[in-house]
């Protein structure tokens, strides 16, 4: 089992931090959770820190909010979920693994499919 983060919410799992994110909607946290050099992929993009933050401000002032997530795996260095999102009336599958170097997450890869 991965150790815990300690975090302003406590001491949490990757995939707790992932969850209470999605709750508390808390835009500075996301700040203490981003390595310096952190990178997003999404298909054909790549993304910044400060890209990808201001890409999350964006999708929480949509009021989107995850659904069925579920954990995939989890350890020291990585942790792998999926969850559905519906955007415009379709629903999506998002795929995301996060790879962290100790307490922050270092990159971050994401894939999206419409469920039929």
């Amino acid at each position: 089992m991965a150790s815990l983060i300690n975090t302003k919410y406590g001491k949490l799992s990757r995939f707790e931090i992932y969850n209470i994110f999605a709750i508390k909607r808390d835009i500075d946290w996301i700040h203490e959770l981003l390595h310096d050099d952190f990178m997003y992929v999404q298909d054909y993009t790549m993304k910044t820190r400060e890209e990808a933050i201001e890409m999350v401000k964006e999708l929480l002032a949509l009021n989107l909010y995850p659904t069925q997530t579920t954990l995939l795996y989890e350890n020291e260095n990585m942790m792998a979920l999926e969850h559905e999102t519906i955007t415009e009336g379709k629903k999506y599958l998002m795929t995301q693994v996060q790879l962290w170097r100790g307490d922050k997450i270092y990159r971050e890869v994401s894939n999206e499919r419409e469920i039929v």
